[in-house]
């Protein structure tokens, strides 16, 4: 109906050279756009007429939002808010879905190609129900729709969801609250902390809960690992007890230095996490790839930096140690490192890892100066030059 509704002229030029395009017209995603430009959304109805719009932090991880209440352009130049709103004015989830694909059938016929246009459903719609809308668009005629089942999937728009109830575990006829805890350490695994929801008898049968780490035994064993870093030779010893790994040492330069300091300040937090009943498996994987001023190639690999070596040695340990060592966590990644073809100057890709970089020195800690391609420490009279 399109092309039969064009101008004649244009209709004698398709019949006689006939037409490059296979399609004209189409109706792109017009949702945000129409936010953004603070008009009508055409075929796709308002969503909320206020909303959260959820905005990624730059936290490193990615895993947190900022979330912002925004009422709709249209709804705020109109009533300025959406209280009291009329009942003329409807949202997505007030309209009948059948109706949708029947309206989206009809403009269909004057669109080449398909329609960007979202059916919304509540969260607890059967899969009969899709599958009938599904069958509903395809005997009008459409040529593309989309189903979105609220709480699906996550995503910018979300809609205020019911306040979910804390998951309750009977035991012995007493009633525990499950709640998550902050000990995951990023990624790592732990068992979530039970509390009483109720005062109640029989505590004796109720699961035992570690409120913190465990002791130090007075004797444990281990080994000494040295790995030779940019900051100096490191001594790392890692030691069990009989519930498997419990603590780290290191050793590095002189007594009150930077990186004596910085290395004690890991092994301290590594010791803590692992009587705490953090994965190993999971503290390597925080470790390994941190880069510092000054890399160095130990036996064939790459030490990036001080943790990055504590890190490396924990996770040899381990492979070692093999099935022996009580551990339930994925294996870290591995770094893979190509040798560049070209210099420094013609790809950017290459880095540099010579001692014009450091910054501290790997004998006493202290700050460097670097002169006439030299790296000199005023305090200890380490001297390197390229």
């Amino acid at each position: 109906k399109f092309i039969k509704n064009l101008p004649k002229s244009i209709r004698e030029d398709i019949e006689k050279n006939g037409i490059r395009n296979s399609t004209i017209t189409t109706v792109a995603p017009t949702g945000s756009g129409a936010i953004v430009a603070r008009v009508t959304s055409g075929i796709e109805p308002i969503f909320e007429t206020s909303y959260k719009r959820r905005v990624k932090r730059n936290d490193g991880y990615g895993k947190t939002f900022d979330e912002y209440k925004v009422i709709h352009p249209i709804i705020k130049k109109l009533f300025d808010d959406d209280k009291n709103l009329p009942d003329y004015i409807v949202t997505a989830h007030n309209i009948d879905p059948f109706f949708r694909v029947k309206i989206q059938g009809i403009i269909q016929k004057y669109i080449d190609s398909s329609i960007s246009s979202t059916v919304n459903l509540p969260e607890d719609t059967p899969v009969e129900t899709v599958a009938d809308i599904y069958m509903k668009a395809y005997k009008v005629g459409l040529k593309g729709i989309t189903v979105y089942r609220e709480g699906s999937r996550e995503g910018i728009l979300i809609s205020d969801k019911k306040e979910e109830k804390p998951k309750v575990k009977v035991v012995n006829d007493v009633q525990l609250k499950i709640v998550p805890t902050d000990r995951d350490l990023h990624s790592a695994t732990t068992e979530p902390v039970i509390k009483i929801d109720e005062p109640v008898a029989k505590l004796k049968d109720l699961p035992q809960v570690n409120p913190g780490p465990r002791l130090r035994p007075i004797r444990t064993e281990g080994v000494t690992q040295r790995i030779r870093t940019g900051e100096g030779t490191l001594y790392i010893t890692i030691n069990e007890d009989d519930e498997g790994l419990c603590e780290v040492f290191t050793a590095i330069g002189k007594a009150g230095g930077h990186a004596a300091a910085q290395s004690e300040a890991i092994s301290r937090l590594i010791s803590l996490a692992l009587r705490s009943g953090i994965n190993p498996k999971a503290i390597v994987k925080q470790l390994k790839g941190i880069s510092g001023p000054s890399p160095n190639w130990e036996s064939g690999r790459l030490i990036l930096s001080t943790p990055d070596a504590i890190g490396k040695a924990l996770d040899d340990y381990i492979k070692e140690r093999g099935a022996d060592l009580k551990s339930n966590g994925e294996d870290a990644p591995t770094m893979q490192f190509t040798m560049a073809t070209e210099t420094e100057e013609k790809n950017p890709k290459v880095k540099d890892f010579t001692f014009k970089n450091i910054k501290t020195c790997p004998d006493c800690g202290g700050p460097v100066r670097h002169e006439a391609g030299c790296v000199t420490c005023p305090g200890c009279g380490f001297s390197k030059c390229e």
